[in-house]
């Protein structure tokens, strides 16, 4: 699944060629990602001139000029891209050009609501902050584990806690951190916490200018894939690239997990 880093190299790109276009025409090919009939959701964009792009999370919204907004969630594996890839859904027709949706698994999401009414898309609504922005900060971090059970993998892909990481960037932020991902959070030290933090914000910096990872379905909207290299995630077998050790993997939470048994004991 694209994540932050992913969605936000999306997000630049929609900046760059679709701000201040009208959308003129929806072609439907799959309406199964639409969470309101076909021909409302073609009538309600028609015409309607894209104001502003935006990034919430793993979110990507347009902010049209009707006081409304298109919300799109890529899920697994959907694509927004110029050309037009494989497994085509749904292509936006908008000035002198097309955008188009792929879903290899068809589980992606678009949904139009009123700006800033977010109650019925229950992920978005009850998002914590973006950990890149000035409203993380090591004090919440610390707040929010301290009160938190379960597993510290878990709780760092919990996006009402922090917004936009997944399964990939979790597993690169723990490595970094040097902390076993089925630790407690109640357990973590106060230095353990600031090296999560630290990490948070330097894997996910290092994955942005990388232009998101590689090495699976994610293109940007050029078609272009990141160059982000993973320490961890998906090197089960490896050695690991601080001491040599051979890289595990397990099922933690229902996904699969990637670290090394020395560096995070």
């Amino acid at each position: 699944m694209p994540e932050l880093p992913e969605v936000e190299n999306i997000k630049r790109g929609l900046e760059a060629t679709i701000l201040g276009k009208k959308i003129v025409e929806v072609d439907i090919l799959d309406p199964y990602m639409l969470t309101i009939p076909p021909q409302e959701f073609r009538e309600q964009l028609k015409g309607r001139e894209v104001k502003g792009v935006r990034r919430r999370g793993k979110y990507i919204i347009w902010e049209l000029d009707d006081d409304k907004e298109l919300i799109i969630h890529l899920r697994m594996t959907g694509q927004l891209r110029l050309d037009e890839g494989e497994y085509l859904r749904l292509i936006f027709h908008l000035d002198g050009m097309k955008l188009h949706f792929c879903d290899l698994r068809r589980m992606g999401e678009m949904h139009i609501v009123p700006r800033g009414r977010y109650e019925n898309i229950e992920g978005l609504a009850t998002m914590g902050p973006e950990p890149l922005s000035e409203n993380f900060t090591l004090s919440y971090l610390r707040d929010v584990l301290r009160k938190k059970g379960g597993k510290i993998k878990a709780v760092l892909m919990d996006q009402a806690v922090v917004a936009g990481i997944g399964n990939i960037y979790a597993n690169e932020i723990l490595f970094e951190a040097g902390i076993h991902p089925e630790r407690s959070p109640k357990s973590l030290a106060t230095e353990e916490i600031e090296a999560i933090y630290n990490a948070i914000i330097g894997i996910l910096k290092e994955a942005l200018e990388a232009g998101g990872e590689t090495f699976s379905n994610y293109v940007n909207i050029y078609g272009e894939v990141g160059a982000y290299q993973p320490r961890v995630y998906k090197r089960e077998g490896e050695k690991c690239i601080r001491c040599g050790e051979t890289i595990i993997s397990q099922t933690i939470g229902g996904r699969g997990s990637y670290f090394c048994p020395n560096c995070q004991r």
